[in-house]
């Protein structure tokens, strides 16, 4: 397990025992930008819709596991990813899918066979897509991708895309192909190896590595994949046949030796609705549970911390 998924884990149990000690999220704890909407907050705790002056708490929950949360490219349709358990303790988690509508103001919930993953949210908002891992007599691993039609509710599967577990996807703005991070290789104890960033043809299957890194996100104008370096303090985009790769930012070391010593993005990269700009998470303050709000320019390579101590940004469209 990658120290970056530890220190979100450490994260996540921490807010747990926050959440606790207090009823709801502050609205100051929410970051706003002028002239957009963000997607913020805590999955499965408490998600909002900011703009420059409103705050909309669109889920509050009570204690499930947060794992994911994404929006489609105009904001209209949210999916928060989180497990319930049944009661059973020897039972594996269920993995849902809440997809709530902007324009109905309401939550549908759909049911998954993954475990811990990120769900891609088609920029058009009709579609998720999710890796399952399959489990072989030997042992060994391989993941499919399934996808579910949001208005219908069915499930449909998928190519293969890997022999080790994969968690981050994001969907080509045409819908024609998947970008995602996995580990290329297993030792004999079964440990992952280095995650690379690949993509695969919806159509035909075929799979092509583009880089070595993690938590891909594929920019709404098509040009570009922005994904962290294997350390996960640096944000590099490359084009998506594989050319062009160029190191945007690199985090300076944080605040905070005591927890992991450098300072380290968490989740996906965030693109701005016209690609000019990519928001980034930066695990802040663990003891508050908090975050700084980095924005990198694509054409400069400047990187300006905007806010800290603030709850995580998942998604990014325009106020209209």
């Amino acid at each position: 397990m990658s120290k970056r998924i530890c220190a979100l884990m450490l994260l996540v149990l921490a807010f747990t025992f926050s959440c606790s000690l207090q009823s709801q999220v502050k609205p100051r704890d929410f970051p706003r930008l002028p002239g957009a909407i963000l997607l913020t907050g805590y999955p499965a705790y408490c998600l909002a819709l900011t703009t420059a002056s409103e705050t909309q708490v669109i889920q509050r929950g009570s204690g499930d596991t947060d794992i994911f949360a994404a929006m489609s490219r105009d904001g209209s349709v949210i999916v928060s990813v989180h497990e319930k358990m049944d009661g059973n303790p020897k039972s594996a988690p269920q993995l849902i899918f809440s997809v709530y509508s902007s324009l109905k103001k309401s939550w549908t919930d759909f049911g998954g066979r993954a475990f811990r993953v990120h769900a891609a949210v088609s920029h058009d908002g009709n579609s998720l897509a999710y890796a399952a891992e399959e489990r072989e007599q030997n042992g060994s691993v391989h993941s499919r991708l399934h996808f579910i039609d949001i208005k219908s509710g069915v499930e449909s599967v998928g190519p293969e895309i890997g022999r080790s577990r994969v968690a981050q996807l994001s969907w080509s703005p045409d819908g024609r192909n998947i970008v995602y991070a996995i580990s290329e290789t297993l030792d004999e104890r079964g440990i992952e190896g280095s995650p690379a960033i690949k993509i695969v043809d919806l159509q035909t299957g075929k799979v092509t590595k583009i880089a070595d890194g993690s938590e891909p996100a594929w920019s709404p104008s098509r040009d570009w994949i922005a994904y962290y370096g294997p350390k996960g303090d640096q944000i590099w985009i490359v084009h998506p046949d594989a050319t062009g790769n160029q190191l945007l930012a690199t985090l300076p070391p944080d605040n905070w030796p005591h927890f992991r010593g450098t300072g380290s993005f968490i989740e996906m990269p965030v693109w701005s609705p016209d690609s000019g700009r990519i928001l980034l998470n930066e695990n802040w303050n663990p003891d508050k549970d908090t975050f700084a709000i980095h924005i990198v320019d694509i054409l400069t390579h400047k990187m300006t911390r905007e806010l800290k101590d603030k709850a995580p940004v998942w998604g990014w469209a325009e106020a209209k």
